[in-house]
């Protein structure tokens, strides 16, 4: 067999296909059997195959196409995001059932009473599946067994997947140069789809970067142009004061100011004949407008434009699912705490990105001295980032680490379970990243409750969105605002355009600490309420 620390995903699925080619899933879900297979992975990965039947073949593999696909799946969730395989819950599978076969013993020669050895420890319970002989087993992982139990009936279990299946499979071969596993594809598609988008949000900074770079063009061109017309005008006209800064440092902007500008403006568009464009020609024809642009439409697209990068890191990820940047990789439900720090990283990296840009062309004398292009943000607004950041998921996490109360469908390890058989455990909260719900941003994290809307979550999601929209229709209105007054008022003051993002006041910081005081408080009583209940006696 190979090496724990070789054995690949591929390998690791074909063992896993072989072991477990005829089970089905007893309650008819196909979580069930994905969870017993991703905890036989985590098993093969940590005794380097040793133990399980011999890996399929490649014929194997392409005469079960879908099943091959479920086991290289599984073998990819017994992986961490590093890379690295999970440790497994026990060294000892055993596919066994309660009720004894017409011999009087268990899973296919087991003794009866193997399992109730007194050195025998079950630490975790998955399925039920139906194997081959058509009757319901669960999968019991052993952390400790008495191996000498099954000795007068020449049985010894060793760590490892028991029994074996029946029937030899043929052992794996090398593949051939250009062999394709079928299964392989989904997981290729995915990375093809999170390159593409990845490349989408690549191509969209370029072009977002390009027209504000021809914007600021336009404006310095048609500045040098307004100057002209200025200082043609004779001495007591009105556009004489379009260029001069009052007692408080603005412009005195009048009608005629806007006329003058404007035609100044439409002198550098150019003229109809591409005959002789240039490159650069060619680009500042196609953002050329009319119309003096505003910063709003390049922030929407930004926005866009980092979703897809959001997407693409989802997909590119070993959960390999759209939004898997915002599944908790703990619980597999989707993060309140990850949604509000994507979302508000993306909304202010975004009205960042295009207020400085625009800064920076306009007055590129601030280049050379510090990075004062990028607007300034209030105290109350450093101070809601750092609720919504660090302060908020930090707290969120260490309630969840000390209380660490059992997961949904998570059970600890009993003697009594072995005979009773109740409900098995689950890997995770959910079995899969794939079967995260919106709906995980305002349902219960603790057992019993992950069905019911949890009221502290809910209050949370909404005024954590209410401000949210309230903030984006304020950078709206800020992005919206660039006009012929404010170009020249920059040239003039040789001063940036956008100095401050909007501000937030005492108002927006109150309700921001008491939805996240009370989605804490409560997230608090909670744990401590499913930790006592864990510890009281049955």
């Amino acid at each position: 067999m190979t090496d724990a620390a070789d054995l690949d995903v591929q390998g690791c699925a074909r063992i896993l296909l072989t072991s477990s080619r005829d089970w089905q899933a007893a309650d008819g879900r196909p979580a069930t059997l994905a969870n017993v297979r991703a905890a036989l992975a985590r098993l093969i990965y940590a005794l380097g195959g040793e133990g399980f039947p011999e890996a399929a073949s490649n014929t194997v593999v392409r005469s079960n196409p879908e099943i091959w696909s479920a086991c290289f799946a599984a073998a990819q969730e017994a992986r961490a995001a590093d890379g690295k395989p999970l440790p497994p819950e026990g060294r000892y599978a055993v596919l066994w059932s309660p009720d004894p076969d017409a011999d009087g013993k268990l899973a296919s020669g087991l003794p009866i009473n193997w399992p109730y050895q007194p050195t025998s420890h079950v630490a975790r319970i998955f399925g039920p599946v139906i194997d081959g002989d058509n009757r319901p087993k669960h999968l019991f992982m052993f952390d400790a067994v008495d191996e000498n139990a099954g000795i007068d009936v020449d049985i010894r279990p060793a760590p490892g997947l028991w029994p074996k299946p029946v029937a030899p499979v043929p052992a794996a071969s090398a593949l051939p140069t250009g062999d394709v596993i079928t299964a392989a594809m989904p997981s290729q598609r995915r990375l093809g789809m999170a390159t593409i988008m990845f490349g989408i949000w690549v191509v969209s900074c370029l072009y977002v970067g390009a027209w504000q770079w021809i914007q600021g063009d336009i404006a310095t061109r048609s500045w040098a142009a307004f100057q002209r017309t200025v200082a043609a005008a004779p001495d007591g006209d009105d556009l004489r004061k379009c260029t001069q800064l009052n007692a408080e440092k603005k412009l005195t902007w009048l009608p005629a100011c806007d006329r003058a500008w404007n035609a100044a403006r439409a002198e550098q568009k150019l003229n109809d004949s591409t005959k002789s464009n240039s490159i650069y020609d060619t680009v500042y024809r196609h953002f050329w407008t009319d119309a003096q642009s505003s910063l709003l439409r390049p922030f929407i697209w930004t926005l866009v434009a980092t979703c897809f990068l959001i997407v693409a890191c989802g997909l590119g990820s070993e959960r390999g699912v759209w939004f898997g940047a915002l599944i908790d990789p703990r619980t597999n439900r989707f993060s309140l705490s990850r949604m509000q720090q994507t979302t508000w990283t993306t909304v202010l990296l975004g009205a960042l990105f295009v207020t400085s840009g625009l800064n920076a062309i306009l007055v590129p004398s601030t280049l050379d001295a510090s990075l004062e292009f990028i607007p300034a943000m209030a105290g109350a607004l450093w101070a809601a980032l750092g609720i919504n950041l660090v302060a908020s998921p930090y707290l969120s996490a260490l309630i969840r680490d000390a209380k660490d109360p059992p997961r949904v469908g998570q059970k600890a390890a009993d003697p009594s379970l072995v005979k009773s058989l109740v409900t098995p455990a689950t890997l995770n909260s959910n079995e899969s990243p794939k079967q995260a719900s919106w709906l995980d941003l305002v349902t219960g994290e603790t057992e019993g409750t992950e069905k019911d809307v949890d009221i502290s979550r809910l209050q949370h999601l909404i005024i954590s969105g209410l401000l949210i929209a309230v903030y984006l229709l304020q950078l709206g209105k800020l992005l919206r605002s660039v006009s012929a007054e404010m170009i020249a008022t920059a040239f003039v003051s040789n001063k940036m355009p956008f100095t401050d993002l909007p501000y937030v006041g005492e108002t927006f910081l109150g309700l921001l600490l008491l939805s996240h005081g009370g989605y804490l408080v409560f997230k608090a009583r909670q744990s401590n309420d499913a930790a006592s209940a864990s510890q009281t006696p049955k």
